[in-house]
């Protein structure tokens, strides 16, 4: 009698064959959020990184831990370049505050300095003096221990601050600017007043890109499934609830580009580049979890932003008058 053969399990692809099926959408739509659900399909990727059995963490619940840790940050540089932890890289800045004709002469605020990529590139781009203000305490060691080794502890320091509880040195900055961060803080008018009010009278500048809802009162849909993948809850306005604020204090508006197209197509971009760099052999526990969580994160993002649910838009005014 014929020996039967035993039955193999097929292979397992490699992680880096599963990321780039999926992110090319071959197995199931990650990038879709459908009608109410319990669960985001992109929740099926924890076989993706295959984290450990006695990992405590779960998916889609937000971490009782730090909001950055070591192997965060190494995720987010290895998508979005050293020293930043959202697309872009230099060169979108160059393109972003090139309204802002800055110079060797003037002081600059940045809210939010993440890693202190910003300010550097700002400093190298125009010789500006900026001082990058994070609220994350392990983001700003790094980003000004970065600083300092790049020869930039003064021109571009990254410092701890509470953009809630700290105050603004008024009348101090010749611009303010921000990238993406204002989303998640909350009391928008008095936050926009505050940063209004730490421009130089007559002339100084804000400049700020961030998350907002496509027009006032605006309800995402299954915005608890994208609260459950932000680290921090978000608390996005409307463009029109912005431009309300800052007419309020007679600031003069004079730019207010939707650039969700372009943000969108940069996410896809790095993480497009990050799966063709993915090798899942050495990852550590840690980045694996850390790993997941951006996916997470940033999928949904580009979900909401793609399906018109959330939008980007870059904005620029005037402090006129005192």
């Amino acid at each position: 009698m014929a020996r039967r053969s035993a039955r193999r399990k097929p292979s397992r692809p490699g992680l880096r064959q599963r990321f780039l099926g999926w992110w090319q959408k071959r197995n199931q739509p990650v990038l879709a959020l459908p009608a109410p659900t319990p669960v985001l399909p992109i929740l099926d990727l924890v076989n993706l990184v295959d984290p450990p059995p006695d990992d405590n963490s779960v998916v889609g619940k937000r971490s009782k831990g730090p909001l950055w840790t070591t192997d965060r940050i190494t995720v987010a540089e290895h998508l979005w370049g050293e020293g930043f932890i959202q697309p872009g890289g230099p060169e979108l800045v160059d393109e972003l505050i090139r309204p802002l004709g800055l110079d060797s002469s003037m002081q600059v605020l940045d809210l939010g300095a993440g890693l202190g990529g910003v300010p550097r590139a700002i400093v190298a781009q125009t010789n500006a003096w900026v001082t990058g203000y994070e609220p994350d305490p392990l983001l700003a060691e790094r980003g000004n221990d970065y600083s300092n080794r790049a020869g930039l502890g003064r021109k571009a320091p990254v410092q701890h601050f509470d953009a809630v509880e700290s105050k603004l040195k008024p009348n101090a900055y010749d611009a303010v600017i921000s990238r993406e961060a204002l989303f998640v803080l909350p009391d928008k008018p008095k936050l926009i007043r505050d940063l209004a009010g730490a421009l130089k009278p007559s002339s100084g500048q804000l400049l700020f890109t961030d998350y907002m809802l496509p027009k006032s009162g605006y309800v995402i849909p299954d915005l608890r499934l994208w609260a459950g993948v932000e680290p921090v809850t978000p608390q996005p306005w409307s463009l029109d609830d912005a431009m309300e604020a800052m007419e309020a204090l007679k600031l003069d508006v004079r730019i207010r580009d939707d650039i969700s197209e372009l943000m969108h197509r940069l996410i896809r971009r790095g993480w497009a580049d990050f799966a063709r760099r993915l090798e899942g052999g050495n990852m550590t526990r840690g980045f694996r979890r850390a790993l997941l969580k951006e996916i997470e994160m940033w999928a949904c993002r580009a979900t909401l932003i793609e399906r018109g649910h959330l939008k980007v838009y870059r904005v620029y005014a005037r402090r006129v008058g005192r």
